[in-house]
């Protein structure tokens, strides 16, 4: 006959045996994360016993990847960030656009409550399809917006057909 323990279903620490009194605070943490990507916690603003909830960070830049017949659009939000600080390269079928966004506060005699601003250095990685023509790749930065143009190679676009569907 085999012995067996019951643990405590309860949150109360003080029902926990000394050996698991170490694992409460390791529970607490898991549980303030998965309460962080709760769908209404994504949404919310605001101070809980002191701590921000919802405050889930996204990559940085926010992009957007667009096809057309001639080729691709990668279109990259880079608010804040200078010319001279954004670095694109092309290596091994990976596009990476990296760069620093330096940090612009003018602190004297203000109380934050809340700043999202981020600054620091970022980087994005992005795999090129193999139809992109690499020679031909172009990048233009106005207003904060960074365009990455991939053209598809003349091979891949002789390549390609239009294939009629019928019904039936």
């Amino acid at each position: 006959m085999s012995k067996t323990s019951k643990l405590p279903a309860g949150r109360s620490d003080d029902s926990l045996p000394a050996s698991w009194m170490g694992f409460s605070s390791l529970r607490d943490e898991i549980d303030r994360m998965f309460a962080a990507l709760e769908p209404m916690n994504l949404l919310q603003r605001g101070f809980s016993d002191g701590e921000p909830v919802g405050q889930v960070m996204q990559p940085f830049p926010a992009i957007d990847v667009t096809e057309a017949e001639d080729g691709y659009q990668v279109s990259a939000e880079l608010p804040g960030v200078a010319l001279e600080d954004i670095d694109i390269k092309l290596a091994n079928g990976t596009l990476t656009i990296q760069g620093e966004k330096t940090e612009q506060k003018d602190d004297a005699g203000k109380g934050y409550h809340l700043s999202e601003r981020r600054w620091g250095k970022f980087q994005r990685l992005l795999r090129v399809p193999d139809n992109v023509d690499e020679g031909r790749i172009e990048a233009r930065y106005a207003n904060g917006i960074l365009l990455v143009t991939l053209p598809k190679s003349e091979t891949a676009l002789a390549a390609e057909r239009t294939i009629e569907v019928s019904a039936g």
